[in-house]
């Protein structure tokens, strides 16, 4: 992998996620960042954000507004594609886990991915001119 999201500023040794299918960001310093929720499998299989079908979408709608792909940066709040592709449930099942381990053996927590991910995402954003974020998790 060319792309170590470790050099960017992710906290992946801590991330339950780990460094399993990471989907590099494209980025354009001085551009605009749009900004998705976690890769999915065509994004996965590409290695490549934004190309399965919220990658038609947004080219559609950057098409709509005279913009090209090039024209933006291209990144997720997440690097990797959580387990079934489902961002929700997956931290859902983190946060039933942990409370289980709580209350077993006292404090434990397993770290959030978005969290991991954060101090990455945040590199990014101050290289950017301007910010679009797309769905809830953003």
């Amino acid at each position: 992998m060319d792309y170590d999201p470790v050099e960017h500023g992710a906290l992946c040794g801590s991330c339950p996620l780990g460094q399993e299918k990471v989907v590099p960001p494209e980025i354009r310093p001085e551009k605009p960042l749009v900004i998705g929720e976690a890769p999915g499998g065509q994004e996965v299989k590409y290695g490549r954000p934004f190309v399965g079908a919220s990658g038609k979408e947004l080219e559609r709608t950057l098409v709509a507004h005279g913009l090209k792909r090039e024209d933006v940066s291209l990144t997720n709040c997440l690097l990797c594609m959580p387990p079934g592709g489902d961002l929700r449930s997956y931290l859902m099942k983190l946060s039933k886990r942990n409370r289980k381990k709580t209350v077993e053996l006292g404090f434990v927590r397993a770290d959030n991915p978005l969290d991991c991910c954060l101090p990455r995402l945040r590199r990014e954003i101050e290289q950017a001119n301007k910010v679009v974020m797309l769905g809830a998790t953003a």
